[in-house]
């Protein structure tokens, strides 16, 4: 599943603002990651998966030698 990022855009003043929109807009559909086949659950486990390749991307890693894991306190 790829979703479309262009949904959660807004034209922010500041970097706050776009921050708390993306956040608010990502709670709209927030279930447990790769847990399921909840439409709230692929959504989210989608978004996950996306931050994953864009962090690879961002830091121009190779995703075949490299891993990105996320940790929750």
């Amino acid at each position: 599943m790829h979703l479309n990022i262009e949904n959660f855009k807004v034209k922010p003043t500041n970097a706050f603002a776009l921050l708390k929109h993306s956040v608010y807009k990502t709670l709209e559909t927030y279930s447990n990651v790769h847990r399921g086949t909840g439409h709230n659950s692929m959504i989210t486990t989608a978004l996950f998966d996306q931050a994953r390749e864009v962090v690879l991307e961002h830091l121009q890693l190779n995703k075949k030698k490299y891993v990105v894991v996320f940790c929750n306190p």
